[in-house]
């Protein structure tokens, strides 16, 4: 008989090229959840070149369970001109549904923050979809909503047609 997931020993690494079709499942699990797999045009081959390739343009930890991995988090450095420095900008935070409520996220986060500290970066930015679940889950472990601060997305056909807009307006 399995033991039941809140039973089983939990591990936190630093990602390798191994995880990368594994954390890619779990984007498409999160980009699911989010309502946005129409935003999600990589695959598991971009993470793996990305993610572990000669020019890395993430990071990521895993949270691994008897063996596999369960969660993760990816994160690049940002230059904010305003901070005056680089900061952090985390791209995913993702546990699979049964291994929830184990501080799995939490624990994740706070590995990104401790690299933060260990290389003097003053900031962690990240944005979640309006879901009150999830805005209370980051207020507890210390984030805040920058007040007024809101992000906006330009993609697919609406990039194209912006791009063609501005381009007109040159000539």
């Amino acid at each position: 008989m399995n033991p039941e997931p809140t039973d089983q020993a939990i591990h936190l690494r630093r990602a390798t090229p191994d995880d990368a079709a594994a954390m890619f499942g779990m984007m498409k699990m999160l980009a699911e959840e989010l309502g946005s797999l129409s935003v999600l045009h990589a695959t598991a081959e971009d993470w793996a070149r990305d993610g572990f390739g000669k020019d890395p343009k993430f990071t990521a930890w895993v949270a691994i369970v008897a063996g596999d991995p369960v969660g993760m988090i990816t994160y690049s450095p940002l230059y904010m001109p305003d901070v005056g420095k680089t900061t952090y900008y985390v791209h995913q935070l993702y546990v699979k549904p049964p291994f929830r409520r184990r501080k799995l996220g939490k624990a994740l986060l706070a590995k990104v923050a401790a690299t933060a500290i260990a290389e003097d970066v003053p900031l962690i930015d990240l944005g979640t979809i309006e879901d009150p679940k999830r805005h209370r889950f980051f207020r507890e472990v210390g984030f805040d909503v920058a007040a007024g601060y809101v992000t906006y997305l330009v993609f697919g056909e609406t990039l194209v047609n912006l791009a063609a807009s501005a381009l007109d307006s040159l000539f």
